[in-house]
């Protein structure tokens, strides 16, 4: 007997090395290069659509989350986005699921039965289905829905890993999931824009060549419609200077006390410079009280906040700097003004000129859907 056991445990073992480590399962193709990458998400398990659950029911359904984690590995191992997790709320949220369908549970369970009776490796055949199902969202809001299915066929022995093909089904979710979501452009401000009916920036948002001396050389538009965008202006033979121009919607629903508005704008902006400091972005910046603006230009009068303060960076690099803030539509129009002072100084009367040009000339888009619900729902909610 004893040569019919070795033999028997060579043929377990031939088998067991000879089984091949590499995903037999298709990936799809996506680009893993660093502009491609996808913003912070947070992730969570969802429960399965009607669809699914009743595909279960006339089934061998397995899940015992070991699927959904081998999934949650894969996607974080792809390291295409720039945070990944459970544990905070993001903008971003991935909520999927993943289920594995046995199709012949019953009648591979008989052969490894009697493979450990007679303890022959016989041969099983592993038919299964895996599914799984994705939704993302940006802060409540649906944005795509995406649903797989990847069949997987296979001849093992008892003695391999039963788990290997889980893993194997998890990395090509993964791959499937990102090259959709990278064709899509669900994770970009142009497909968020549209989706929510947000503002149309590039098209709406009209800006002057030139402003005196300065002239527009970028427009950024953030991957947040409550960010809006950001306009770059350079004042010529001035290249460490920089001037800002930020267009964004008011989150408020009325704005009727116009003075108040604009002072708790405005207040925000110098928390902000005040948390850049604490996070070390600045040595130190000392800003005055805020002052009122107005001056008026073909009749029309334009009432705003401003700010005057003094920036200290790296290595003890003091700047001059100036925050305007103003309203036009349902938008606040703020400006920010730093010069070094290696430079001439930056006046208070020079900023107020390029303020007095620029605003004029400045359209912005008008309320978009997306604001005009959200301040709709607000009301009816009573939430100011």
């Amino acid at each position: 007997m004893r040569p019919v056991i070795f033999i028997s445990l060579f043929l377990a073992a031939a088998v067991l090395t000879g089984c091949k480590s590499s995903n037999p399962l298709p990936k799809d193709f996506y680009s893993d290069s660093p502009e491609n990458r996808f913003p912070p998400v947070s992730v969570f398990a969802k429960k399965p659509s009607n669809e699914l659950a009743s595909l279960c029911e006339q089934n061998t359904c397995q899940w015992d989350g070991l699927q959904v984690d081998n999934l949650y590995r894969e996607l974080e191992k792809s390291q295409m986005f720039q945070a990944f997790a459970n544990e905070r709320i993001s903008a971003y949220q991935i909520r999927f699921t993943a289920r594995s369908i046995d199709y012949n549970a019953a009648v591979n369970g008989a052969k490894m039965v009697a493979s450990a009776a007679t303890l022959f490796v016989v041969p099983t055949q592993l038919k299964k289905e895996y599914r799984s199902e994705f939704q993302v969202s940006w802060n409540g809001f649906e944005l795509a829905e995406y649903q797989f299915a990847i069949p997987y066929e296979e001849t093992f022995a008892l003695y391999k890993e039963p788990r290997q093909a889980d893993r194997f089904a998890a990395e090509s979710t993964a791959s499937k999931f990102i090259a959709s979501a990278q064709r899509d452009g669900i994770f970009t401000s142009d497909f968020l824009y549209a989706k929510l009916q947000a503002e149309n920036y590039p098209r709406d948002l009209h800006v002057p060549v030139h402003v005196g001396e300065y002239e527009h050389v970028l427009t950024y538009v953030y991957p947040d419609p409550f960010l809006g965008a950001q306009l770059n202006f350079k004042r010529t033979g001035k290249s460490a200077e920089k001037t800002d121009v930020f267009v964004y919607p008011i989150r408020q629903v009325e704005w009727h006390d116009a003075e108040k508005t604009l002072e708790e704008e405005i207040d925000s902006a110098r928390k902000e410079i005040d948390l850049a400091v604490k996070q070390g972005a600045y040595k130190t910046a000392d800003f005055g009280e805020n002052q009122t603006i107005s001056f008026s230009r073909d009749g029309k009068i334009y009432t705003g906040k401003v700010t005057v303060g003094t920036i200290t960076s790296e290595p003890d690099q003091n700047s001059d700097s100036l925050i305007y803030l103003f309203m036009n539509k349902d938008k606040f129009v703020k400006i920010r003004m730093t010069r070094p002072a290696t430079e001439d100084k930056l006046t208070r009367q020079q900023a107020d000129k390029f303020i007095a040009e620029l605003l004029p000339q400045l359209s912005v888009p008008d309320e978009s859907y997306f604001m005009a619900n959200l301040r709709r729902n607000k009301r009816n909610t009573g939430i100011r």
